[in-house]
């Protein structure tokens, strides 16, 4: 990275950040520097969504709501443009820039240093920007138990559950019954000692002893009794800013990887006297990081079943396993059962309902259709199979009660739809910001019909047509009878061009 293009992206980081108030609430660090080579995709680690949500933006939404503040340092590198970018501007967040990637150390010193100046700030709380199913409950008990203890840092750590030998988690070393020399350990019993990272632990050789001092004694771990400790390190911590500040400049890269690891800190802090904890999650999967695609994979697995486990009393899905409903859809059903007695909803398999949809009772969405963007359904509408709705970024799409949207149909862009429509298979209606299509009500749409940019009045029949920026008047046709119209095409053009073969 030039230091032209370092200054430049620098900037523009700049240009989407609104640094936190220094008013003593805690500051949420998170590492979004890596770009992941095991993922093995040209996109960003922390650019991979997560039920259709970027792992990073989940990590900083659950961070908010959990600590309740709103205080974020990002620390980006690899592709950092296009992380903050699609985060985006959030009151009191800081986008900074990790030049070259030299471990979540030197990660963890970029954030502090852009906090330097603060005079009031307490807490800091350190996160993986890949963490995307880590949850708000989870980070608020976390942040609470730090609260009510006298640590100077606290670990959150979960228990692996599968083999060892697949255990590539930083391992938490504890003090054991006996020091070295076979003595107690006493009230030292099963105190943090250190978190000694899996590449370090396979660098040592079968028959060595590794020795570690821990207030004065010397205790001795075997690399097999290493690799058999379960307790891992999830890279989330709890710690004073103070302390961080103090220490974080003196971490070393002595270690397999070359790289500054925060978890040196741990012997600075017991070289000052300072407690450490550590915190075990009871649910290992809102503690999940991912390296490679099947990993991801399960946490999408893990995602979907999240939401099955909130609505499937609620609402009818047909296949648990193959389906997409965005969260703030679900917040929506979650509501709508407070209010009513059934709501009739149904979801076919592999349909997509994504987070801009407004959704009411007795809605039935077809196999396989897809709504996006802007879109507000009234009760009692139809989706076929396969249908596809979509308002694009600055359209919107509005329907109206018992309107049947048919197989197949496309509907796109700003469109407004009456009450008790129905629109027969593959009708595609579009719409545009400045020439928006409305369509009244008890409207049928039929055939190879093709409505753009058009205002059609209450009930009309349309049959095989193709209409552009064409209006349909009520009044050329009093009698409901006879609103129909059928086989309009537009002028054809190009029949020069037209050979007979």
């Amino acid at each position: 990275m030039s230091e032209t293009n370092t200054s430049d992206l620098t900037a523009f980081l700049d240009s989407l950040s609104d640094p936190p108030a220094d008013d003593g609430k805690a500051v949420a660090i998170i590492l979004a520097a890596g770009h992941g080579k095991r993922i093995k995709s040209s996109q960003s680690k922390m650019l991979h969504e997560i039920w259709a949500v970027p792992t990073v933006t989940r990590v900083a939404r659950a961070a908010t709501k959990g600590l309740k503040s709103d205080k974020q340092v990002i620390v980006t590198g690899i592709m950092a443009r296009e992380v903050a970018s699609a985060m985006g501007p959030a009151p009191q967040r800081k986008f900074v820039l990790q030049r070259q990637q030299n471990g979540t150390g030197d990660a963890a010193r970029v954030a502090t240093d852009a906090l330097a100046a603060y005079q009031h700030l307490e807490d800091i709380l350190i996160f993986p920007g890949d963490m995307g199913l880590i949850t708000p409950a989870v980070i608020g008990r976390f942040y609470q138990e730090y609260r009510n203890s006298k640590y100077g840092m606290l670990i959150l750590t979960g228990l692996y559950e599968g083999d060892i030998a697949e255990n590539a988690y930083g391992r938490i070393v504890r003090v054991p019954a006996q020091d070295r020399d076979g003595q107690s350990s006493g009230s030292d019993f099963e105190d943090v000692i250190e978190i000694k990272e899996h590449k370090d632990i396979l660098a040592l050789n079968d028959n060595q002893v590794y020795e570690v001092s821990y207030r004065g004694r010397i205790y001795g771990f075997t690399r097999q009794k290493l690799l058999e400790i379960r307790e891992y390190n999830t890279g989330v911590y709890a710690l004073k800013y103070d302390y961080l500040k103090k220490h974080i400049a003196n971490i070393s890269s002595d270690n397999a990887q070359g790289e500054y690891y925060i978890t040196d800190l741990l012997l600075l802090f017991h070289e000052d006297q300072l407690n450490i904890g550590a915190s075990v999650v009871t649910d290992n999967s809102t503690v999940i990081g991912f390296n490679n695609k099947s990993v991801l994979k399960e946490m999408q697995t893990i995602a979907r079943e999240r939401i099955w486990q909130q609505i499937k009393d609620i609402i009818y899905i047909d296949d648990k396993n193959d389906f997409f409903l965005a969260e703030e859809v679900v917040e929506q059903i979650l509501q709508l059962d407070q209010k009513y007695r059934a709501l009739d909803i149904r979801i076919g398999k592999g349909a997509w309902i994504g987070g801009g949809t407004r959704i009411r009772r007795g809605v039935q969405i077809g196999t396989g259709a897809v709504l996006s963007g802007k879109i507000v359904l009234g009760e009692g509408i139809e989706v076929g199979r396969n249908a596809c709705l979509q308002s694009g970024a600055r359209g919107e799409i509005h329907i109206g009660e018992k309107s049947q949207i048919g197989s197949n149909c496309q509907i796109e862009g700003s469109v407004a739809i009456g009450a008790d429509c129905r629109f027969e298979k593959g009708v595609i209606v579009r719409g545009t910001a400045e020439h928006k299509t409305e369509i009244g009500n008890g409207v049928i749409l039929s055939g190879f019909t093709r409505i753009v940019d058009c205002r059609v009045a209450d009930r009309f029949r349309v049959d095989d047509s193709v209409l552009l920026n064409r209006n349909l008047q009520a009044d050329v046709a009093p009698e409901a009878s006879a609103r129909r119209v059928s086989n309009v095409c537009p002028a054809p053009e190009g029949n020069q061009f037209i050979t007979q073969r």
